[in-house]
């Protein structure tokens, strides 16, 4: 910001002053500072979190949108040229800005001051005493935002090369902010006393901090190959929408807002690493998958084969059961016809008694056979079913036949049986 007002643009009277951190000053509007502070109190959100839901459409943001336009009229109405501000808080608000902006006359330019996060997460460590987890949500969540709503349409602008290409890299912002004035013309001499090596903290700030966010690191890995305004937009907002999508896919965050203190730090802290958890999830080798895949599914088929092996001994011994069982069925009814017809001889003469007597020792026999046969093969048909082999394949059977539920539940499935398996041993 400094080197921009440098070069030639305006900015506000009211910037707010320098401190031990940083004595060159902040170069930030403190009225603009100062709105967006307060609409973030008003709205009950966190600086490292997505704002509410329909934040855009609340009474807090129209008012403040009036407010915003005012502050801008305020500002352009004495400024003969380029006019400028930097909150690092408007990322958050770019949607509101953007309708700020939809004003005959203006043209928005975006400029994106990129600094390698591990000197970020330094340099709030030594400021404040949030969860480093916060902190780089923080970064993540306002680079994100940035890119995302300017739609890659920016000037990134690293930090560490104001230290290596100081001239080279002043130009470029100034041709493409529009910055074309005289004192463009000894652009080395005009920012000398800005871009001093003494501020570079970089080089022993970073020193021992480790970005634990997955998607910090690799956002910043492919904003590394983004400079200026001429990079491979797609590349990088290809990255940008699938962070933001992973964010949003938190519903946790729309319980933020409102909440203050300790709680809500660590809750943060637990999305941070949870989004860590997913990013390694997606980040698995293909060839690792597939090779994993191939190697279950080859498995599962064996499974199958076999536990159709059960299934067609098991169908065997149901149609043997069932023709038994029909079988028993009509020597009942036989038994229960002779008895009937022995109820109802008046005489019990020597000839129906040797009958009936025959009848006993032929059909007592035979239907003690036939209970036998049908008990076998029921006992058989009990330890098929209760074998190991057929459990664990019926699991997978159900697993592919059946998907879903069946499929989730599989592993869980297959280690009780082997538990059992090798307990009972």
């Amino acid at each position: 910001m400094q080197v921009l007002k440098a070069l030639g643009m305006s900015t506000s009277a009211q910037m707010i002053p320098g401190s031990g951190t940083n004595p060159g000053g902040f170069y930030e509007d403190k009225e603009i500072v100062d709105a967006h502070k307060e609409l973030l109190a008003t709205l009950g959100g966190h600086p490292a979190a997505p704002l509410p839901e329909g934040w855009l459409e609340s009474q807090a943001a129209k008012r403040m949108r009036d407010r915003l336009r005012g502050i801008v009229r305020d500002r352009l109405k004495g400024c003969t040229g380029i006019w400028g501000f930097k909150d690092p808080r408007s990322s958050n608000f770019m949607p509101l800005w953007t309708s700020v902006f939809d004003t005959p006359g203006i043209v928005p330019v975006y400029v994106l001051a990129m600094r390698n996060p591990n000197d970020v997460m330094a340099s709030l460590a030594s400021q404040t005493n949030r969860n480093s987890a916060v902190n780089e949500l923080l970064w993540l969540q306002r680079t994100v935002e940035s890119l995302y709503w300017s739609g890659g349409n920016c000037f990134v602008l690293h930090y560490e090369d104001w230290f290596s290409r100081p001239s080279e890299l002043a130009r470029e912002l100034a041709d493409y902010s529009g910055l074309n004035g005289p004192r463009t013309h000894d652009v080395a001499s005009g920012i000398a006393h800005i871009v001093r090596s003494e501020w570079n903290r970089a080089v022993y700030w970073s020193k021992g901090t480790v970005i634990r966010n997955r998607c910090v690191r690799d956002l910043y890995d492919v904003l590394t190959d983004a400079s200026g305004s001429d990079f491979d937009r797609d590349k990088v907002m290809g990255v940008v929408r699938d962070v933001r999508e992973m964010i949003d896919g938190f519903s946790v965050w729309r319980a933020f807002p409102g909440k203050k203190g300790e709680g809500m730090v660590e809750k943060i802290g637990c999305v941070s690493e949870d989004l860590d958890v997913e990013v390694h999830a997606k980040e698995m080798d293909q060839s690792e998958m597939q090779a994993a895949y191939e190697s279950v599914r080859s498995d599962a088929e064996s499974l199958v084969q076999e536990n159709g092996k059960y299934l067609n001994a098991i169908k065997e011994l149901n149609d043997e059961v069932e023709f038994l069982r029909r079988e028993n069925l009509g020597l009942q009814k036989e038994n229960e016809r002779l008895a009937r017809e022995a109820g109802s001889e008046k005489q019990n003469s020597q000839r129906g008694s040797g009958r009936k007597q025959f009848d006993a020792r032929e059909s007592g026999p035979r239907r003690d056979v036939r209970y036998n046969d049908v008990s076998r093969l029921q006992k058989e048909l009990h330890d098929v079913r209760e074998s190991y082999s057929f459990r664990i394949g019926q699991v997978f059977v159900n697993a592919i036949a059946k998907p879903g539920k069946n499929t989730v539940l599989l592993p869980f499935n297959f280690v009780r049986i082997v538990l059992e398996y090798v307990l009972r041993r």
